[in-house]
C-alpha cells in the first residue's frame, strides 16, 4: 500500500498519520491520474481538480478537510456519487476505516497499516480532547459555567491589543445581580447558587457565542462584546434586562424575582490600558445603583 500527498496537500497538524509511513509527494496532475491502490491526500485548495481526480476510472481515494464539503455542496445537490472517494479529516475514526475497509481486499498488508493508524488516530484525538478538557476546566467557574475572573482578564487585555493595532470597537459590561444578599439570607445559599445558576443561562441564551460571558466574583458578571458600540451594547442590556423582568427564578417551592444594574464602556484610542475600560465599566454599575438599581450606565473614556 503506497501514500501519496499531491503538491504537499495535507495541513501540518494531520501530519502524524503519516509519521510512521514512507509517502511520496506528487506534484504532476498527469503523474496522480496514473495512481492506483493507493491512498493519495489532496487538500482543499486544488479543488478545481477533484472531479478529475473522482471521475477518473482508478481506486484513487481523495481526502478533504472539513470545510471542503461546503465548498461542493453545489456538486453533492446533483447527483454526483463521490461519497466513496472523498473523506474528512476532521472525523479520523471514520475515515480510516472507511478508506481501509474499500482497499482491505486488495492488499494483505493493510491490516498492520490499519492497526498502526487506529491506535495513532484514537490515541491522538483521545490526547486532544483530554487537553480541551483541562484547558475548559481551568477556564470556567464551576458554580455557573461561565468563564472566570482570570479568562476574562485574559481576554480583555486580548481585545484590547487588537483594537490598539486595528480600532476595532468592543464593550466591556460589568452586572451585579441587585439585594443578591437578600436571597441568601431570606431563601438559604442553595438557592442563591441556584439564582446564580439562572442568571449565568439567561446571559449565555442571550448573548452571541463570540461575546465572552464570565462570572467576575460572587454575584457580578462581566460581558465582552466585540464589534458592538454603545447602541449595539444597549441593546443587548434591554434584552437581558426585559428577559430577567419575566422571569421567576425557582427553589424548592419558592419563587424569586430579581433585578441587576450594570455599567459599561466602549473602546476608543483615548484608553491607555484594559484596565481603564474595566475601571470605567465599574464606575458605570457604581452610578447604576447609587442611582436606584435596575439600570444600566454607559461611562466613556
Amino acid at each position: 500500500m503506497k501514500i501519496y500527498i499531491f503538491n504537499k496537500g495535507i495541513d501540518c497538524k494531520y501530519e502524524f498519520l503519516l509519521s510512521k509511513f514512507e509517502y511520496k509527494v506528487v506534484s504532476d496532475l498527469d503523474e496522480l491520474l496514473k495512481i492506483k491502490d493507493s491512498i493519495v491526500f489532496i487538500s482543499y485548495e486544488y479543488n478545481n481538480i477533484f472531479l478529475k481526480l473522482i471521475n477518473h476510472d482508478n481506486d484513487l481515494i481523495i481526502i478533504y478537510k472539513d470545510n471542503f464539503k461546503f465548498e461542493i455542496q453545489e456538486t453533492l445537490n446533483k447527483g454526483i456519487l463521490i461519497h466513496e472517494k472523498l473523506f474528512s479529516l476532521e472525523e479520523s475514526k471514520i475515515f480510516i476505516n472507511s478508506i481501509l475497509n474499500i482497499l482491505i481486499a486488495k492488499n494483505s498488508k493493510i491490516n498492520e497499516i490499519h492497526n498502526n493508524l487506529i491506535d495513532i488516530a484514537f490515541a491522538s484525538t483521545y490526547v486532544l480532547e483530554e487537553k480541551e478538557k483541562i484547558e475548559d476546566l481551568a477556564n470556567k467557574d464551576l458554580l455557573t459555567d461561565l468563564y472566570n475572573h482570570s479568562f476574562f482578564q485574559k481576554k480583555l487585555n486580548d481585545y484590547f491589543g487588537l483594537a490598539k493595532e486595528t480600532n476595532k470597537i468592543f464593550s466591556v459590561l460589568i452586572l451585579d445581580i441587585d439585594f443578591f444578599k437578600k436571597v441568601n439570607d431570606t431563601y438559604g445559599h442553595l438557592a442563591g447558587d441556584k439564582v446564580l445558576k439562572d442568571f449565568a443561562k439567561i446571559l449565555k441564551k442571550n448573548t452571541r457565542k463570540t461575546d465572552i460571558v464570565a462570572r467576575y466574583g460572587g454575584e457580578e458578571f462581566g460581558i465582552i462584546i466585540p464589534d458592538c458600540d454603545k447602541t449595539c451594547t444597549e441593546k443587548v442590556l434591554e434584552k437581558i434586562k426585559d428577559v430577567v423582568a419575566k422571569h421567576i427564578f425557582e427553589f424548592e417551592n419558592h419563587k424569586i424575582k430579581i433585578t441587576f444594574s450594570a455599567g459599561f464602556t466602549i473602546y476608543n484610542k483615548k484608553y491607555k490600558s484594559a484596565q481603564d475600560m474595566l475601571s470605567n465599566a465599574d464606575k458605570g454599575l457604581y452610578i447604576s445603583k447609587n442611582s436606584g438599581r435596575n439600570r444600566y450606565t454607559f461611562v466613556d473614556a
